[in-house]
């Protein structure tokens, strides 16, 4: 199965992480002697996008338990997602857990009456309701 596009962004964002500290040190090796001020600037712009490339990989982590799914889906509910995307990344991502996937196959079944332009189906939202504490239970 190709990987989808949070896959992909997930692993660019690590290559990020990864590879920003090592320009890093590597800037302030060969620019030993130069004024110091703009090392500084530079350096702080290079922390400050990877403690960025941090936060986004922690708040892009897949749904593991019954208890992040749960609240995955409040926060949908709410209209409180993470990331404008994060709705769409949990029901098109299978989960490796057959009775926790069973949930996301349901919410994705109803994703097209609960997240469009129109206003959503009322059973539709009482059913993911009904989920959230189905999963609450679960724990």
């Amino acid at each position: 199965m190709p990987p989808t596009s949070l896959e992909k962004t997930r692993r660019m964002l690590r290559i990020g992480v990864f590879v920003l500290p090592i320009l890093l040190v590597l800037g302030f090796v060969l620019t030993t002697g130069k004024p110091l001020g703009p090392r500084l600037v530079g350096g702080t712009i290079n922390v400050a996008f990877t403690l960025w490339f941090v936060y986004l990989l922690r708040k892009t982590e897949p749904v593991q338990t019954a208890s992040e799914m749960a609240d995955l889906i409040e926060r949908f509910l709410g209209n409180r997602s993470h990331y404008p995307q994060e709705w769409n990344d949990f029901v098109e991502c299978s989960h490796p857990d057959r009775q926790l996937d069973s949930y996301r196959k349901r919410c994705d079944e109803l994703d097209p009456i609960v997240n469009c332009l129109e206003p959503p189906d009322p059973k539709a939202l009482e059913e993911l309701r009904n989920m959230v504490q189905e999963l609450r239970r679960r724990r």
